[in-house]
């Protein structure tokens, strides 16, 4: 609860439209409205959400790294969210995760994925030989062909082999 006090005297707290301001404006507008004491407490509840929005963030990361090294399906986070707020009722980080299927996915695809993808060419970059090789199978159930690009260089711990890209394609 904030003090009336610590209100600036030409509106409250809610009249400024934070989204629509930058950082400097608003420190403009708090160092020559406002008391010191109401900037912490703005800074303060700012950085608080901002940390925790970061360790709910990296524990969805987390999860999809788990998921993904114990090759779960992505179905299986549907309901996750309920079951760890059910299951840990005072974490807030548990309130907040967040994750189904599509979401689980799309870190994989989208996030996971490019950043290890990126490692690999790092590597490569600092490697002296590495080997391009392929490997393409039709799935007969699927009724697709699948192509495999792997990599194998010479890292820092050694020779590594690394898929480096899956293509999916239908079989004609």
């Amino acid at each position: 609860v904030i003090d009336d006090a610590l209100v600036p005297s030409h509106g409250s707290i809610s009249s400024y439209p934070l989204s629509s301001q930058s950082t400097c404006e608003i420190f403009k507008i708090c160092s020559s409205t406002c008391s010191l004491n109401f900037f912490n407490i703005f800074l303060a509840r700012t950085m608080t959400s901002f940390l925790l929005k970061e360790q709910i963030l990296k524990s969805e990361i987390l999860w999809a790294l788990k998921s993904t090294s114990s090759r779960f399906s992505y179905r299986s986070c549907t309901g996750l969210s309920e079951l760890f707020s059910t299951m840990f009722p005072d974490s807030e980080i548990a309130v907040g995760f967040s994750m189904g299927k599509t979401k689980l996915a799309y870190i994989v695809t989208y996030s996971l994925a490019y950043h290890f993808r990126e490692e690999i060419r790092s590597e490569l970059n600092k490697s002296d030989y590495f080997t391009v090789c392929f490997d393409e199978a039709l799935n007969k159930i699927a009724q697709s062909c699948q192509m495999d690009i792997l990599v194998r260089y010479f890292g820092p711990r050694g020779v590594h082999t690394s898929i480096f890209s899956h293509r999916q394609r239908s079989h004609r």
